[in-house]
């Protein structure tokens, strides 16, 4: 039979395990966790990279249209006069 001083020191070393654990635990989480938010920001620098492009390429696109229609415009004022 355990007296109570070495009962009190092995259940306190068992506290002390699992809090040890615990924060083993927590820390690989956090570890993981970051590793999510990198691999989601880069995801979102890529959408957001994509979209910009896009924006241009689509603000490009709408001012060749203009541009066209100008031309178009323009020659059937000097073609009609």
């Amino acid at each position: 039979m355990l007296s109570a001083e070495e009962d009190f020191r092995l259940k306190t070393a068992e506290s002390l395990g699992r809090i040890e654990q615990r924060g083993k635990d927590t820390y690989a989480h956090v570890v993981a966790l970051n590793v999510t938010v990198a691999s989601q920001g880069q995801r979102i620098s890529v959408l957001e990279s994509s979209w910009r492009t896009g924006k241009v390429l689509g603000g490009g696109l709408i001012a060749s249209i203009a541009a066209g229609a100008a031309a178009i415009m323009a020659w059937f004022r000097i073609s009609g006069d």
